[in-house]
């Protein structure tokens, strides 16, 4: 995935879970943040597998389906 394309689906999710008052919420949020500052540094390889992470938490809470987090990867 390209720069902006991470971004946008992490301010998608960010959106998402902007109200969410949990613990585990916050902990994705926190992790959302971080992850446009590692694709800007170079480390693709560690943001995307806290994308995945996360993509793995919101499918686990029945958030969204695979077929929607791929559309978001896509920019759908």
């Amino acid at each position: 995935m390209k720069t902006e394309q991470v971004e946008n689906v992490c301010m998608l999710y960010q959106g998402f879970l902007a109200f969410a008052e949990d613990k585990e919420s916050a902990h994705i949020r926190t992790m959302l943040n971080k992850i446009p500052k590692f694709m800007e540094d170079g480390r693709e390889d560690k943001a995307m597998r806290w994308l995945g992470f996360i993509q793995g938490w919101l499918w686990a809470r029945g958030f969204y389906t695979i077929e929607q987090m791929a559309g978001h990867n896509r920019g759908e």
